[in-house]
């Protein structure tokens, strides 16, 4: 598993999966479905309905600096 961040999307995405092929990803949920909650995340998944990836949107608001800082740019 590694942690990417994208600092001008705020966007963080754990991988999973090493390598998510072109295509791979098939289905996306988007959890919380309200605006009660901070930051928004999608999960990735595949065919058979395993797990790929995690991205998390407006990451600064629910991921501590520190895991923010030791992420892959």
């Amino acid at each position: 598993m590694k942690l990417t961040y994208d600092k001008e999307a705020d966007a963080a995405y754990l991988h999973i999966v090493d390598d998510i092929a072109e295509g791979q990803s098939v289905r996306q949920l988007s959890v919380p479905d309200n605006d009660d909650a901070p930051g928004q995340f999608v999960l990735d998944f595949d065919r058979d309905g395993m797990l790929l990836g995690l991205e998390i949107l407006f990451a600064s608001e629910v991921l501590p600096v520190k895991v923010l800082r030791a992420a892959d740019f």
